[in-house]
């Protein structure tokens, strides 16, 4: 059976009284209990490779199903894990000093289920098997239409943008100067890679990726950030990490606009563009 796949979590029960079983401070896991990760699963030669996206953070573990292998957990926390394939069900065993906490994956067609426990705590999380490909992705009002990430967006509106310019650490002229600016947003794709152009009359900006894959990027005003861009339904994320720092661009497209909110210690901006 092939397990191989992009899942996006549509319910969960009973995760918060499991990450508190399993360890995770409060913070953390107030956190985690809104996130709506997309896990992505491949295999090449007999080696697996679970990817999980979300806001906050992106992890990624490798293995060869039998085989014990280091995994950092999402909270930085070290673990001796193993893989195991059963049938239609991926079971995933997981050590930390004297706690074990175990998260079987069990597959049926476009769904998948996974129960995760941890002492008495036991928690259950349902995925959908997302089918796009490329630059498409299923309209959310829609069920049967497509709309396309690619194109060119101008904007039209924005709120609160310096509070975040300042909050990532970019200078007053700079911030000044960005805040005036009316940017076009032009996006393409070639054969699953994209290109995201920013242009403005005071600069011109561009980035290329291939989904959950990082990359060098320079911002706008000449720093250097370590970045990736995943896809969650009709969204695009851009995880931005700055030295100690990381801030977070969500672009969600809709039938005739882009909104883009931009998070970065606490600050929370929204700017919104017309499709041309």
């Amino acid at each position: 059976m092939s397990f191989s796949g992009k899942y996006e979590l549509v319910n969960s029960e009973n995760f918060d009284a499991y990450l508190k079983a399993a360890g995770v401070g409060f913070a953390k896991r107030a956190v985690a209990s809104t996130m709506k990760p997309t896990i992505e699963i491949s295999e090449n030669g007999g080696v697996y490779t679970i990817k999980t996206f979300s806001v906050l953070k992106n992890t990624e573990i490798t293995f060869t199903p039998g085989t014990e292998f280091d995994e950092e957990t999402a909270d930085g926390r070290m673990a001796k894990s193993t893989v195991t394939i059963d049938g239609n069900k991926l079971t995933h065993v997981q050590n930390l000093g004297d706690e074990t906490s175990t998260t079987v994956r069990e597959f049926n067609g476009d769904k998948m289920t996974a129960v995760f426990t941890c002492k008495d705590a036991v928690a259950t999380r349902e995925y959908k098997k997302l089918h796009y490909c490329c630059s498409n992705i299923l309209a959310p009002n829609n069920k049967s239409a497509k709309m396309s990430i690619t194109g060119r967006y101008e904007m039209i509106s924005s709120e609160n943008f310096g509070d975040y310019l300042k909050a990532v650490g970019v200078g007053m002229i700079q911030r000044n100067l960005a805040e005036k600016a009316k940017p076009t947003v032009e996006i393409t794709e070639n054969g699953g890679r994209y290109t995201l152009k920013t242009l403005t009359a005071l600069k011109n900006t561009e980035i290329n990726f291939a989904l959950g894959e990082e990359f060098d990027e320079e911002t706008a005003d000449g720093r250097k950030a370590r970045s990736t861009v995943t896809q969650e339904g009709n969204k695009l994320v851009h995880v931005q990490k700055i030295g100690g720092d990381q801030s977070t661009t969500t672009r969600e497209f809709l039938a005739t606009e882009m909104k883009a909110t931009f998070t970065a210690k606490g600050v929370t901006a929204t700017r919104v563009y017309k499709r041309l």
